[in-house]
């Protein structure tokens, strides 16, 4: 196993050991939200100079989540589907 020694930048310094693997995985990862940030930026760059409106949405998406969010109750309600914290709830959005 492949290992890169990387220097800790906190106030006690030293250094973290990490897998190579998986720092290739930590910097896709962060490539990834890089540019989900940017996209969103640009976005909400664009709305407010009115370049861009933001799209509602129609009747039929609001009834198709209305539906969905039914059926998950029911099935929390038969025991089939386990329930989500107010937590986790909040952490989804």
């Amino acid at each position: 196993m492949r290992a890169v020694a990387l220097k800790d930048l906190s106030p006690k310094g030293g250094y973290v050991v990490v897998p190579s693997a998986e720092l290739k995985e930590i910097l896709r990862q962060l490539t990834d939200l890089r540019q989900l940030v940017e996209e969103a930026l640009i976005q909400e760059a664009l709305i407010q100079k009115n370049l861009i409106q933001e799209q509602e949405p129609t009747k039929e998406e609001i009834l198709a989540g209305i539906a969905e969010g039914y059926k998950e109750a029911q099935l929390i309600l038969a025991g089939k589907l386990e329930s989500k914290s107010l937590t986790q709830f909040l952490n989804e959005l």
